[in-house]
């Protein structure tokens, strides 16, 4: 079995918490009762073996530091997903891990329901911290430029059946 990849968001409501070995999304309040329940069969993709190196020197840190005890050889694949953004309608955005080297960041999008809409495209590598923020058409996310530069884009978000961004750049 892999390892167990914990996602979380804080809402207003409560908490979005996630399995990302799993494609296993849960919505529960803040006095623990789940409240939605989003999944979505996906295949993870494999560790390299330096992904693994690295995994298994920062699951020795924590096992120092936290006593931990997280089991090293069962690292096998790359998390599903890495982080969660939700707009204030509450629609889900779930940012997908991916291959090294791919271009741009894919985000799973869901309705309020939890029905799945369909694939976001942002154009470029959005950063995972901080979180990225979706606010009525809009997200927000903290991006790097050719000289390794933080700044923060706006992606319009256009589309019913088919979530699709559209490069805004915030002037600074």
């Amino acid at each position: 079995a892999p390892l167990f990849w914990g996602v979380q968001l804080g809402t207003q409501r409560g908490w979005w918490l996630g399995d990302a070995s799993a494609y296993r999304v849960y919505e529960t309040t803040f006095d623990g009762d789940t409240v939605r329940i989003v999944e979505r069969a996906y295949d993870p993709l494999p560790l390299s073996a330096s992904e693994r190196d690295s995994a298994a020197r920062q699951a020795r840190m924590l096992r120092r530091r936290a006593g931990s005890s997280y089991d090293v050889a069962q690292v096998t694949h790359k998390p599903i997903f890495v982080r969660f953004a939700e707009d204030e309608r509450g629609f889900l955005f779930v940012m997908l891990s991916h291959p090294a080297g791919a271009g741009g960041t894919h985000l799973d999008v869901f309705d309020p329901d939890g029905r799945y809409l369909g694939l976001m495209v942002a154009p470029y590598h959005l950063q995972r911290s901080p979180p990225p923020l979706a606010r009525g058409t809009m997200l927000y996310a903290v991006v790097k430029d050719d000289l390794d530069v933080p700044y923060v884009d706006a992606l319009g978000i256009r589309g019913r059946e088919r979530e699709q961004a559209v490069h805004y750049r915030v002037a600074a």
